[in-house]
């Protein structure tokens, strides 16, 4: 199952600097630019998203509040997203300069596992741990440091309480350790909980796909690309037209990467296979 940050210059600055509060007419621009930046990162454009992230923060006028954090998540987000895990950890952490709070410390702790710096994570999601009494956030970070019994722990007891997305998690460790019948179940569960969103459906398509299960595999990646969520929608394209191919249909699976392609013009495997496909 494949399941999922630098401030401006000028943010950094404003962390040790008084505000004056802004005029609504820059926090609408604001607004604005994070949502032309929303729009780019959904097309698969990150540095362009980036750009426009950086462009709103621009606009904070020496003064940090919840409207600058929440752009500057986006902005994480996208760096993430980019392959930029150093970008994304330097973001985090000027955020957590101006405020600190458990998602922030969460979110760090994750880019530096991803990172491989276990002593800096080790840091920020002990500093969670010993805070936070909600079993689906203990989980994720037993998970994410492989201690898989204690985070099924965890997940089985967030489940319980109704966190849906414990589900998720679960189903990931039981595709880990080798039973992919349960993790099946699970997903369909998730699914079924209506809260599972474009990466449920993904993550349940995907496990059809290996299944050689096609039919189910394409309806349950159709069903995710109708949610439209930017998140995996560059990988639920991805996913239709390699369904289409296994399954034999190479000319709707060419229309699919044509399709792709005009979307998603740099991506550079797909045009690839988009050759192979034409001449099928």
């Amino acid at each position: 199952m494949r399941r999922s940050k630098i401030l401006v210059l000028l943010l950094m600055m404003s962390l040790c600097l008084p505000g004056c509060g802004k005029k609504e007419e820059t926090s609408q621009l604001q607004q604005s630019l994070k949502q032309e930046g929303m729009q780019l990162q959904a097309s698969g454009d990150y540095t362009g998203a980036i750009a426009k992230y950086e462009e709103a923060l621009k606009l904070a006028d020496m003064k940090v509040d919840e409207e600058e954090i929440d752009i500057a998540y986006y902005k994480a987000s996208a760096q993430y997203r980019s392959g930029d895990l150093t970008g994304a950890i330097d973001t985090y952490s000027a955020i957590l300069a101006v405020k600190e709070s458990e998602n922030s410390y969460l979110g760090r702790g994750l880019l530096y596992v991803a990172a491989k710096d276990a002593k800096k994570a080790e840091a920020d999601l002990n500093k969670v741990l010993k805070e936070t009494k909600n079993p689906l956030i203990q989980g994720i970070i037993y998970n994410a440091v492989n201690q898989n019994e204690k985070a099924k722990e965890c997940f089985e007891k967030a489940k319980k309480d109704g966190e849906a997305d414990a589900i998720f998690y679960l189903a990931n460790l039981y595709e880990k350790a080798g039973d992919y019948n349960y993790a099946m179940i699970l997903l369909e569960e998730y699914i079924e909980s209506g809260k599972s969103g474009a990466e449920g459906y993904l993550s349940v398509g995907r496990h059809y796909y290996d299944a050689g299960a096609l039919e189910e595999a394409l309806e349950m990646i159709q069903k995710g690309i109708a949610l439209g969520e930017s998140g995996v929608l560059k990988s639920l394209l991805q996913e239709e037209i390699a369904c289409y191919e296994k399954a034999g249909d190479f000319s709707t699976a060419s229309d699919k990467a044509k399709a792709y392609l005009e979307k998603y013009p740099d991506d550079a495997l797909i045009q690839k296979e988009y050759e192979f496909l034409k001449s099928r």
